[in-house]
């Protein structure tokens, strides 16, 4: 797994500002990881490897894997982290996607019913794992 830090600039439009130089975009920090390593355990190590090297940013924009809550200390050393949250599984928020937690499920491991409460019409069971009883 690769982690790849870099910088943006929204104001770089070159059409908005002809003629003036363009503020390049740098990758600042890249790691590589095990597959088994969760996205948001990386995002200390990066902010703490910039800020050695004197070029933390002040804003680190990511997508949902690294919002974890454990990376809310971004915040303690001055990084606000703007990225997306889930909701812990169980909770009352509404998920913005279906899980196979939300739908019913008979003795077999197979839909009984979906979210809304209606059986399936079909379904594929050779593709479900084996569950003993």
């Amino acid at each position: 797994m690769m982690q790849v830090m870099e910088t943006y600039n929204p104001d770089d439009d070159a059409d908005a500002h002809p003629g003036a130089p363009l503020k390049r975009d740098l990758i600042t920090h890249v790691a590589i990881g095990s597959m088994t390593e969760h996205d948001g355990d990386a995002v200390m190590p990066a902010l703490d490897d910039a800020a050695a090297r004197g070029i933390k940013p002040q804003e680190l924009t990511a997508d949902t894997p690294y919002g974890t809550q454990d990376t809310r200390q971004a915040a303690s050393v001055g990084v606000e982290l703007v990225c997306p949250t889930q909701p812990p599984a169980g909770s009352q928020q509404t998920p913005r996607k279906l899980s196979l937690e939300q739908f019913i499920l008979d003795e077999e491991g197979r839909v009984k019913t979906c979210p809304a409460g209606r059986a399936p019409l079909s379904g594929r069971h050779e593709c479900l794992p084996h569950r003993p009883k």
